[in-house]
């Protein structure tokens, strides 16, 4: 899958924008990080879709270079707003 068809699934089970507000809340940008995906996993059991697999949303932001949730912000988030654009283009 492309950087798009991965960002269009994890559209479908959370809100990429609220994950990456919560990760930076939680890891003081970073700097808090214990380089796991405590609380990716922590924001997928409130926030998601009911049913959604952490263990899926995880492989796709390993794909996007988020081994853990501080490298989910550096790596992920920072393209959101291009992503975004990019798929809302696309719906038009």
């Amino acid at each position: 899958m492309n950087e798009l068809e991965l960002y269009r699934q994890l559209r479908l089970w959370l809100d990429p924008i609220g994950l990456c507000a919560y990760l930076g809340r939680r890891t003081q940008h970073g700097k808090r990080c214990d380089h796991t995906f405590r609380y990716t996993e922590e924001y997928i059991a409130k926030y998601a879709v009911e049913e959604t697999q952490a263990a899926e949303v995880e492989r796709i932001l390993i794909e996007f270079g988020g081994n853990c949730d501080c490298e989910v912000g550096l790596n992920l988030c920072s393209r959101l707003s291009e992503l975004g654009a990019i798929a809302d283009m696309e719906n038009e």
